[in-house]
Order: C-alpha cells, then structure tokens, then sequence
C-alpha cells in the first residue's frame, strides 16, 4: 500500500509541474501531497486530507480537461485504499 502511495505523490508532483495548471490549482496539489506525506499520521486520514484537496481542483471549472481526467484516476486510486 505505501508503494501505492509513493507513486500517487510521483504522479501528483509531475502534474504541480505542468505549466497549463494555474497557480492556485498547482498548490492545492502541493497540499495534497503534503498531507500525503505526512508522517506518523493515519493513511485514511492522510487519504481524506488528500481527497478534499483533489476535490477543490477537479471541480473547478477552469481546470484543463486532461487534468481533470488524471485527478480522476488518482482519486479513484486513493478510493481503493481507504
């Protein structure tokens, strides 16, 4: 489960990095990684924290299409695992 995890934060970190993702959006994946990454702590709550985040960026209506569509995927992977 923590490989999961480890590669869900690898494929969130390459998306903060694509320049058609607005300022605002590529920090609320920054902070859905953080709280991915995140020590010590539960992995549903690390996997809520997460998903509230992804949430807030797929939802709003200027996110990139194809954006959306991987933040689909990486939420329904997070799904799995709580």
């Amino acid at each position: 489960m923590e490989y999961v995890i480890l590669e869900i934060i690898e494929r969130l970190n390459m998306l903060k990095e694509e320049d058609n993702i607005p300022r605002n959006m590529r920090e609320k994946i920054r902070l859905a990684c953080e709280a991915l990454s995140v020590e010590g702590e539960d992995i549903p709550i690390k996997v809520n924290k997460t998903l509230q985040e992804l949430e807030d960026v797929s939802s709003d209506v200027n996110t990139p299409s194809d954006v959306k569509s991987m933040l689909w995927s990486i939420t329904s992977e997070l799904e799995c695992i709580k």
